[in-house]
């Protein structure tokens, strides 16, 4: 067994960052250890969309069943306090 070799990837928390982008915590399980990286939803798109150009048959190209899983697209999370805003916006108060 490779000790570079990743055993599991799991994506243990996500956190809202100063850049205003969510990161994702990928937890690796490695047979030296484990250990984290950071990546963002874009990366993970970016990184889907190159499996499905490296294997367009995985990726259901030619009417084949396609085995590549399809990336659920990004969510906006809003804030009670965005809601509000919202709401308040849509309310005309004479």
């Amino acid at each position: 067994m490779n000790a570079e070799e990743i055993r599991e990837a799991r994506v243990s928390y996500f956190e809202k960052r100063k850049d205003g982008k969510y990161y994702f915590t990928v937890r690796l399980a490695r047979p030296v250890g484990d250990n984290s990286v950071y990546r963002t939803y874009q990366d993970f798109y970016d990184f889907h969309i190159k499996l499905m150009e490296l294997f367009p048959e995985e990726a259901g190209e030619g009417g084949r069943e396609r085995t590549i899983p399809y990336l659920p697209g990004q969510v906006v999370r809003y804030t009670q306090q965005h809601q509000t805003k919202n709401q308040k916006s849509k309310i005309k108060i004479k």
